[in-house]
């Protein structure tokens, strides 16, 4: 037989198919894709509407794997020897400790691309499976429903080698290559000669000289199946672990090794250049992974379907290795699974996994274990220096004397309530800190800071939670604060008249801005990093050049308060607001563009379209207004709220504003025509701040009684209500790439929550 020429190049997510017996992936359609696209030359399933999944679900991992990594089956030792200069992969020593085992070795990094596991998937199976076989059996394809599979994700490499060992004891020894040369692949040898090995791509191999350029060679696959009860277990010939190869089953008569790779492959054997790896005679069903899944699923639960997938299954296992039988080992765990109402599906519940993640989290640090961070590329403090605290938020100095800090609260499920797990930012033993500022996040979304009643500037690494900085040098309560654009600088500003830049790196205080004759209330940095703007009860504004320091201008036509402010995206204009007008001024000059009248009570909120052309402004009069920024023409006059306006702002791409108001209710209006497209309500309380996800796909939202909701955007349904403040929310803000929600309240503290959490649990369609 010849080896199986098996599909790796065009293997994308959302594409349906199924395993044929010679382990290829069998394209039918794909489900992102019109039925013009050359992916769907033989027609989509009928009633067909494409999946749109959010882009916080797919997770893109550039070095998965490490050359030379082994992925084995059980019963396979490995030693490797050390790399010598100028290879890639160094020699690795395989020993059998069992009758047929099996390993895979990448020759260089491999890339994983994935989608979490999430609720929509499933869903989206269950609808419309019928129809994908109605598809396949229209094409003559004889195969039967349950054995049609979704790709979420596959793990490709640029070359690799598999083998496999049929007798206790054998070593194979596999054998790196320079990497000038390559183009020779990995070579093995092994003490028996009926070993089998198979690598690719083969082709490389005739050309001297020469490596193959891209990492097309698909060796794990990732992807959801679905069983029915009523029928036998579909047989399955590939496997997409991405860690270890399941192990076979001790029956020599049930053995099978299969990897899904692209191109040409080669296999070789001491006695047979005709084995074919995919060829082996089927295993129990519940010994293959997402089998012993489905099978679990079906036993446990009332329920016409199960569906789940290979990464619901390595999520459950905890990064310990695969078991020998995988369904005994569900049945031991304590695993939720979610029931339909109508009994119709059963899949392992996607809550119980977010709410695992934040518990395994919280176990490490409460064994003084550290949590790894990503890479930085910053200078001075980063998340790789400072990384781990406990949940106890006990005072624990790191080795250069900063703190641990700030707990995970893991969240639960009790019954139909679900209270979200996030991480609560906090600073060990200090309980009188009081209520903080607005919370800003840094350009780069890898801080959050917050000013303290105290009088402190606390300073967090948003991922991992640690309290980075600690900044005191005002006197008073810190009211507001605002990162540079290049993340190197924080300002703050306070009752104490003073505002001050402090590094971001070291902690230093940099300057202070002396100026004002009363508290500091709004701040702002200048898009373009060259002007800090200070706003306070002496009625001045003051611009003050970020890199001297110096008072550039003072703008004094303000009759009270300045109570907010933005610059425009050009940072050529700045707007404030004092009691009901809202001003319009050239940064660079100092002069006035234009006045804002026309509220009959103060202004509370002011924000600039993306282009700078225009400006809404939110009063206390219940109104929000759109205003040309270059005139102070008054363009839109919004009327859908019955109690005060708190809270504006314009969406990513300019068509939409929202304003957020005491009436508990947040409006989503047309900003040329002011025509209200929906209206968001969902807890009887102020709401006190609301923003829109960079993409404008979502809103989220604070209100007064220390709610903060996730809003779909588009559709204007609810995604999320997180529970955890106690008090009045002062601020949300999205991180720049969209994956967090930070919110801020006069309880003292400041929470993170993950948006990834939320797409996971909520269908998109």
């Amino acid at each position: 037989m010849k080896p199986a020429s098996l599909f790796g190049k065009e293997l994308l997510h959302y594409n349906y198919g199924w395993f044929g017996s010679d382990g290829q992936f069998y394209l039918l359609f794909n489900a992102t894709k019109g039925e013009s696209d050359p992916r769907n030359m033989n027609g989509v399933p009928q009633s067909f509407q494409p999946l749109e999944l959010p882009r916080q679900l797919f997770s893109d991992s550039s070095n998965h794997m490490e050359a030379g990594q082994v992925c084995t089956s059980i019963g396979v030792d490995v030693s490797k020897s050390r790399s010598p200069t100028g290879v890639e992969c160094p020699p690795i020593t395989i020993t059998l400790q069992k009758d047929k085992a099996a390993f895979l070795v990448s020759q260089t990094t491999a890339g994983r691309k994935h989608i979490m596991a999430n609720d929509a998937m499933p869903e989206y199976m269950l609808r419309n499976r019928d129809n994908w076989h109605r598809l396949a059996q229209g094409m003559r394809h004889a195969v039967h429903k349950d054995e049609i599979v979704m790709i979420s994700g596959w793990v490709k490499t640029r070359s690799w080698v598999l083998g496999l060992g049929q007798k206790r004891g054998t070593t194979m020894i596999v054998n790196g290559v320079a990497a000038d040369n390559a183009n020779e692949g990995l070579r093995v040898d092994s003490t028996d000669p009926s070993s089998v090995t198979r690598r690719g791509p083969a082709q490389f191999r005739l050309q001297s000289g020469q490596i193959n350029p891209l990492r097309d060679q698909c060796i794990f696959l990732n992807y959801y199946k679905a069983k029915s009860r009523i029928f036998a277990p579909p047989k399955l010939e590939a496997n997409a672990g991405p860690h270890n190869l399941p192990d076979s089953n001790e029956d020599p008569d049930n053995e099978r090794f299969d990897v899904t790779t692209n191109n040409d492959v080669e296999t070789t054997s001491g006695d047979d250049d005709d084995i074919e790896i995919a060829e082996y005679p089927p295993v129990p069903s519940n010994h293959h992974p997402i089998d012993a899944a489905l099978d679990f699923i079906l036993e446990s639960a009332e329920c016409d379907v199960a569906i789940a997938s290979d990464v619901d299954v390595h999520d459950i296992l905890e990064g310990v290795p695969w078991p020998d039988d995988v369904n005994e080992f569900l049945k031991r765990r304590e695993l939720s699974l979610d029931i339909g109402e109508d009994k119709k599906v059963g899949k392992f519940s996607v809550k119980d996994m977010i709410v695992r993640k934040y518990q395994n989290l919280a176990a490490h640090r409460h064994d003084n274990e550290p949590i790894p961070p990503e890479p930085t590329d910053q200078p001075g403090p980063s998340s790789a220096e400072h990384s781990d605290y406990e949940q106890d938020e006990s005072t624990i100095p790191t080795a250069d004397g900063r703190w641990r800090a700030s707990a995970i609260i893991p969240g639960k499920i009790d019954g139909d309530t679900f209270e979200w797990p996030h991480i609560k930012l906090s600073e060990p033993d200090d309980d009188e800190a009081g209520a903080t500022c607005p919370a800003a996040v840094s350009p780069d979304g890898k801080l959050v800071a917050a000013g303290f009643e105290d009088a402190v500037v606390r300073v967090w690494d948003i991922d991992t939670g640690a309290l980075m900085l600690k900044l005191q040098a005002h006197a008073d309560n810190v009211a507001a604060v605002a990162f540079s654009p290049d993340c190197s600088k924080l300002v703050s500003g306070s009752a104490d008249g003073v505002a001050i830049v402090w590094s971001t790196y070291t902690g230093e205080n940099l300057a202070q801005l002396v100026g004002h004759e009363g508290d500091i209330w709004c701040l702002a940095y200048s898009p373009d990093g060259a002007t800090v703007a200070t706003g306070s009860i002496d009625c001045t504004v003051k611009l003050w050049d970020a890199h001297t320091y110096d008072i550039i201008h003072t703008l004094d036509d303000h009759p009270s308060v300045v109570q907010c402010m933005a610059f425009s995206s050009d940072s050529s204009l700045l707007v404030t607001s004092a009691q009901d007008q809202g001003k319009v001024w050239n940064t660079r000059t100092g002069h006035l563009v234009s006045s804002l009248s026309g509220h009959e009570n103060v202004v509370w909120a002011v924000s600039f379209s993306p282009d700078g052309r225009r400006i809404v402004t939110g009063s206390e009069d219940n109104t929000s207004r759109i205003w040309n920024s270059a005139t102070g023409d008054e363009l839109v006059t919004i009327r859908e709220h019955t109690n005060p306006v708190w809270t504006v702002q314009f969406s990513p791409d300019g068509q939409e504003v929202l304003s957020g108001s005491y009436d508990s209710t947040i409006s989503l209006c047309d900003s040329y025509l002011g025509t209200q497209r929906n209206l968001l309500r969902n807890v009887a309380s102020t709401v006190t701040s609301a923003a829109y996800s960079p993409d404008g796909d979502y809103i989220a939202s604070g209100y007064s009684d220390g709610s903060v909701n996730v809003w779909n955007a588009k559709k204007g349904t609810i995604m999320a209500d997180f529970k955890g403040h106690e008090d009045k929310v002062k601020a949300v803000i999205f991180s720049p790439d969209g994956q967090e929600i930070v919110s801020s309240s006069d309880d003292g503290s400041v929470r993170v929550w993950s948006m990834e959490d939320v797409v996971r649990l909520v269908p998109t369609f």
